[in-house]
């Protein structure tokens, strides 16, 4: 039950920083996120590099070829296979954006209704008081943010 109430404190708390301070909180998603695609993306090179440099060791042992006839048949091996993979990509692309639309389409239209049914099911009490708080926040916001 504690680790709940901890849970629950650290939820109102974290929302609370979103709050009070969102372009900081973005911010920092923002350069989290920049973070993780540069160790991504230096990864990636890393990768490429040493199956480069594999690809010219095997070659140049198995076929006995000089410098420049091994980076040629390594330029065209890698240029293969990185073409069948942007190939198998551009086939993946138009189906997984279309289920993709469909199932935004299909939570857009779920939520609204459930948003309808819920402002339909309140008194007109609670639609006042849903409208004041809406309007605190939106005060507030721009109170502590501009």
């Amino acid at each position: 039950m504690t680790y709940k109430k901890i849970v629950n404190g650290l939820t109102v708390l974290g929302l609370f920083l979103i709050f009070i301070m969102p372009y900081e909180v973005g911010g920092l998603l923002w350069e989290l996120f920049h973070f993780i695609l540069e160790m991504l993306l230096e990864l990636a090179h890393l990768l490429f590099e040493s199956a480069e440099a594999t690809l010219d060791n095997i070659i140049e042992l198995l076929f006995e070829t000089g410098l420049h006839d091994t980076q040629v048949i390594v330029f065209y091996i890698l240029f293969a296979v990185i073409g069948y993979g942007i190939y198998r990509f551009c086939r993946l692309v138009p189906g997984a954006f279309l289920r993709m639309q469909s199932y935004l389409i299909a939570f857009w239209e779920y939520n609204k209704i459930r948003a309808y049914l819920y402002w339909r099911g309140l008194t007109l009490n609670g639609r006042i008081k849903l409208l004041a708080f809406c309007a605190v926040y939106i005060i507030g916001f721009i109170f502590l943010n501009f």
